[in-house]
């Protein structure tokens, strides 16, 4: 007999469920029924759930839904980056519309990702020595009005700097060179306010690279950077 959890994910999958509100031409899928209501039975008797589906079943919404629904503290992990964008970007919002509910959502990414303020100024102040092309010098500038405008710092937001500049990696830091507390940026650094988002989070999205990251400072017995979750 199925738990009253797992009918409530059934039923946001229904031909008159909440997807149907917000999805032109909806139709229900049982593969993608079959698929959500498998994740929330895992979820709930807290077991490992390995599942394969094709593509056009409705993975992304098929475990977002049982997660969000579940009410802990959830971490999405994904392969990368792309995907997780889309998650915090597109799906998710679109969910939490159809279901009329709030939830606390972070993005978190790798350090290298945000634009280190600390070593910004230092590239501006010795830009003739870091920029190795005049293009480079006018990446770096793009990057300085850009850093001095955004919220959260992330360099993919960037759309007139390539992701295969050279500046890069003078403007963002590392777990070698990072001052950490010691920074003069620290209380406004991008990274730490990223990591503070992501304590707070009912949900949290990550990729697989810093998932495992996390894993390999728990097993090193270095303090880990990704909080605890539920789920």
């Amino acid at each position: 007999m199925p738990s009253e959890f797992i009918k409530e994910v059934a039923d946001v999958f229904a031909k008159d469920g909440p997807l149907s509100k917000v999805t032109a031409n909806y139709t229900p899928r049982p593969s993608q029924i079959e698929f959500a209501t498998s994740v929330a039975e895992a979820l709930e008797q807290g077991k490992t759930l390995v599942a394969e589906a094709g593509t056009g079943t409705g993975k992304t919404f098929a475990y977002l839904v049982p997660a969000l629904l579940k009410d802990q503290k959830v971490l999405i992990s994904t392969a990368g980056k792309t995907l997780q964008d889309q998650l915090f970007t597109k799906d998710i919002p679109a969910l939490l519309k159809a279901l009329g509910m709030g939830c606390r959502v972070a993005l978190l990414k790798g350090r290298s990702n945000y634009i280190c303020k600390q070593r910004l100024e230092h590239a501006l102040q010795e830009d003739s020595y870091v920029a190795k092309s005049r293009e480079e010098v006018v990446h770096l500038h793009r990057i300085k009005k850009f850093a001095g405008q955004s919220v959260t710092g992330e360099r993919g937001d960037i759309i007139n700097v390539p992701e295969n500049s050279g500046i890069w990696p003078e403007v963002t830091s590392t777990g070698e060179n990072c001052l950490g507390a010691n920074c003069d940026h620290y209380n406004d650094c991008f990274v730490m306010q990223a990591r503070e988002k992501a304590k707070e989070a009912q949900l949290l999205v990550i990729n697989h690279h810093l998932f495992l990251a996390d894993i390999s400072l728990k097993d090193n017995q270095i303090t880990d950077f990704l909080p605890e979750f539920d789920l």
